[in-house]
């Protein structure tokens, strides 16, 4: 019998000083069970990046589904618009996705994202539909340490950096512009 996803619930609360958004947000996002904390609060945090007043962004079904990114934005003809990835995927799921979505944005977290990095790089730097960001490996251990099934969470983004905080504690996440 195959594990279930779990189901989490946040309300973000958005303070995006650099875009000049702020709003909050009931999400639901399914935790895969191979999925660790801290992507799936990685994933979160990219929501906040990239929310819009329209509520187009849209968590998919992500690792339970190889076409699909973590999450997207579609047109209302369904076309994709924007790709969001978590992780580190291999450059021919990033060009595929380039395919099929017009822009494509890259969140890397982990100690291995600086390597994973130099390794993509020059495939993936000169694609101007690739954003690349790295998140820091502090940052995101103290954000997966904020994870429960329903939670709060205000998020002030300003100059790259986040402030995640929740009544389980709060997080200070530094984001590093890989190109563009």
């Amino acid at each position: 019998m195959a594990l279930r996803a779990t189901v989490y619930k946040a309300d973000l609360n958005i303070a995006d000083n650099d875009r000049g958004y702020y709003a909050s947000h009931a999400v639901t996002l399914a935790r895969h069970p191979s999925e660790t904390d801290e992507r799936m609060m990685v994933r979160l945090l990219a929501y906040a990046l990239y929310a819009d007043g329209a509520d187009t962004l849209a968590f998919t079904r992500g690792l339970s589904e190889a076409d699909e990114p973590d999450l997207w934005r579609l047109d209302l003809t369904g076309a994709i618009e924007l790709w969001v990835e978590a992780g580190l995927p291999d450059e021919r799921r990033v060009l595929k996705a380039c395919g099929r979505s017009e822009a494509v944005v890259l969140m890397a977290y982990g100690r291995n994202a600086t390597l994973w990095w130099q390794g993509v790089q020059n495939k993936l730097a000169r694609n101007p539909k690739v954003r690349a960001f790295m998140f820091d490996v502090d940052g995101t251990q103290a954000l997966a340490a904020l994870a429960e099934r329903k939670m709060t969470l205000n998020i002030n983004i300003q100059d790259d950096t986040l402030w995640v905080s929740s009544d389980a504690g709060e997080a200070t996440v530094h984001l590093q512009r890989l190109n563009g």
